[in-house]
């Protein structure tokens, strides 16, 4: 049984940050795209001639650049979801979910074969960009947290979730539809019906909601929930 278990755990550590879905804000929430993570409005990427791809093309950077081509990533919100440490970094999206991901800007000759062949490592129902049509949520601004009592994951981001919940309009959704115990701070419930409404693949997950509307969704545990909500603002 407990090598089983350290199995479990180690298959979905190695999936952290591959669990990705594309906020809103470029127009890709749905998209087979390719988006490229960059430090600067100086990148030479273009110069190396390898842009062999029907798919449109994404830039996100860490400086505000002149030219509008160049999505400037203020807050860190994009970085910070994709797990992005190193720049340039290819993020290829197939209809809004990561298929691939690499600091070899050679794979951009490949992209349209990339989005072709490679599917996303699970199925979600909504997106960004989804406007949510449950009556208790469909106004909602805040923090949508789907949590297992017996997701061990989850139990490593109670205390950071507590945090939350005292910060920023926080609901859970547990799937006791009660409120976890280790949960104590939080006070918002919402129907586990949801979990399945939505395709959700697994626990935790984390989704930012602005008057209804999804602004982006976080699959899988994240060692600091906290920082990624605070580059939401």
């Amino acid at each position: 049984m407990k090598v089983r278990l350290v199995v479990v755990l180690l298959a979905i550590t190695a999936n952290i940050g591959k669990l990705q879905l594309a906020p809103v804000g470029l127009g890709i929430e749905n998209a087979n795209s390719v988006v490229i993570f960059i430090d600067n409005c100086n990148h030479n990427i273009e110069r190396n001639n390898i842009f062999d791809t029907a798919l449109p093309i994404k830039y996100i950077s860490l400086s505000n650049c002149p030219s509008k081509r160049f999505f400037y990533d203020r807050n860190m919100l994009w970085n910070k979801l994709f797990y992005i440490r190193k720049r340039p970094t290819i993020v290829i999206l197939r209809q809004g979910q990561l298929v691939y991901k690499s600091n070899n800007i050679e794979i951009l000759k490949d992209a349209d074969d990339i989005v072709r062949i490679h599917k996303p490592s699970y199925q979600i129902g909504i997106r960004a960009g989804y406007k949510i049509k449950f009556d208790g949520l469909h106004k909602f601004t805040g923090l949508i947290v789907f949590w297992k009592n017996k997701c061990l994951w989850c139990k490593k981001e109670a205390l950071e979730i507590n945090n939350l919940c005292r910060l920023l309009n926080t609901v859970i959704i547990s799937d006791s539809n009660t409120m976890p115990a280790l949960l104590p701070a939080c006070k918002n419930l919402a129907p586990w019906h949801l979990y399945n409404d939505w395709s959700i693949p697994g626990a935790p997950t984390h989704i930012m909601v602005q008057e209804g509307v999804i602004e982006w969704i976080d699959v899988g545990y994240r060692e600091n929930i906290l920082d990624l909500v605070r580059h939401n603002k």
